[in-house]
């Protein structure tokens, strides 16, 4: 995905993540994994929940 947007100056800064259920507002393992990732990368990145 970086790599093809890169191309046009866009990049990833930031990922959405939604539970089943409305009530869960933990953040789970794939998405802490998606988060440090992307922290890796950018100094700044939101995760949205």
């Amino acid at each position: 995905v970086e790599e093809l947007f890169s191309a046009d100056g866009l990049s990833v800064v930031g990922y959405f993540h939604a539970n089943e259920r409305y009530d869960d507002s933990e953040l789970g393992k794939i998405a802490k994994k998606i988060g440090d990732h992307i922290s890796r990368y950018f100094p700044q990145p939101a995760v949205l929940l």
